[in-house]
């Protein structure tokens, strides 16, 4: 689930769907259910949050929260290798040195670079600082 504080604010997911989301987390399929979730903001905040929004969920205390930061010039070498078609030297170069390694600037920079176009460079670095503004 990618930024959940735009689902906790959302009315069509409810006080009893954050319930029965806690509830498949910890009953359903023996235990095989898994939930990834990412925030621009801590858990505390998310729990505030689903408060403020009448929706005190049990849902976010069944997280842990884990603080990423940017991958090594190796693995992000590695994701960057993992394209279906593998980019030139002087593109992957180009997009560790934008995103400083970052995931979220490499899946940023890689998605645009593969939807080409002769400006995908300077696409993607107004798509950085559209990020950075909304982030700000």
């Amino acid at each position: 689930m990618d930024r959940i504080e735009i689902g906790l604010q959302s009315p069509g997911l409810d006080e009893e769907f954050w319930s029965n989301m806690r509830y498949l987390s910890q009953h359903c399929a023996g235990g095989r259910v898994g939930f990834c979730v990412a925030s621009r903001y801590p858990l505390a905040e998310l729990e505030k949050l689903a408060e403020e929004v009448g929706k005190p969920s049990p849902f976010c205390n069944v997280f842990s929260e884990f603080k990423l930061g940017a991958l090594t010039e190796d693995e992000a070498r590695t994701l960057l290798g993992a394209v279906s078609e593998p980019f030139s030297q002087d593109d992957t170069d180009w997009i560790l040195e934008q995103s400083q390694c970052w995931p979220v600037l490499l899946q940023m920079l890689c998605k645009v670079r593969q939807s080409g176009g002769e400006d995908w460079r300077t696409v993607g670095l107004e798509e950085i600082e559209h990020l950075k503004a909304t982030i700000e």
